[in-house]
């Protein structure tokens, strides 16, 4: 019989801990893909990437990131496909603070579209609106 001291038991401890923690963090968004304004600004322009401002219209026209196409959210579960194209393309969400943009990424993913960013609300914006 092997004998198992204190310095063992607490290294696995330790190891499971750390596995848990990682499994929290990778599951805390709910599947969505968060990104940075900084890199949203970097891939704004390219042909394969659509920035969505899931505001209500007024909310848009009141400011709005430059390039952005407006889809509300009531709208995003039969609109998507007319407004966005194809599911191939890289779409990136926003609303005003972050919660409308969380529910429209989870409803454009179970759509199929497969590359959905989550810039969160436009007040994270730091660069002009238009």
């Amino acid at each position: 019989m092997i004998a198992i001291g204190g310095p063992v038991i607490f290294i696995v401890i330790v190891i499971m801990l750390l596995l848990a923690t990682r499994l929290v963090k990778s599951n805390s968004n709910g599947g969505r893909k968060v990104i940075k304004a900084a890199e949203v600004k970097e891939m704004l322009g390219r042909k394969d990437v659509v920035l969505v401002d899931v505001r209500s219209a007024g909310e848009y026209h009141s400011g709005h990131i430059k390039g952005a196409v407006l889809l509300p959210l009531p709208q995003v579960g039969v609109q998507a496909e007319k407004v966005l194209g194809s599911k191939d393309k890289t779409i990136i969400v926003y609303c005003q603070s972050g919660s409308r943009s969380r529910v429209a990424s989870t409803v454009l993913q179970r759509q199929g579209y497969q590359t959905v960013y989550d810039l969160g609300g436009i007040y994270s914006w730091p660069y002009e609106i238009v």
